[in-house]
């Protein structure tokens, strides 16, 4: 009986660390994020991003001119983990695009 409890709490455990493991990057999560949310909201939600860089939407060639985004920049941050990444584009400080994908 006793080893019974052993192997349940050693279980236990290890589903406490591996969900912990998984962070906040996850579908739940990201589907929280809507278009015109703020950086500061995305990151309460998801984070700190594991990158940020500068986004010209001039480089991304005939989409932005669908969009109309040929003179605009803005901020492109990305999330990744062993399961998924996320690339969310900001312009003026708020969500644009959004896009999740998990591996």
């Amino acid at each position: 009986m006793r080893a019974y409890k052993s192997i349940i709490i050693v279980g236990l455990i290890v589903v406490i660390l591996h969900a912990c493991s998984l962070g906040r990057l996850n579908a739940r999560n990201f589907a929280q994020i809507q278009e015109g949310m703020t950086q500061a909201e995305v990151i309460a939600i998801l984070g700190e991003p594991d990158q940020v860089n500068a986004a010209n939407f001039a480089n991304i060639g005939g989409i932005s001119q669908v969009f109309g985004l040929e003179n605009v920049s803005g901020t492109r941050m990305q999330w990744n983990s062993l399961y998924a990444n996320a690339n969310i584009i900001f312009v003026g400080g708020k969500v644009k695009f959004s896009n999740f994908n998990t591996r």
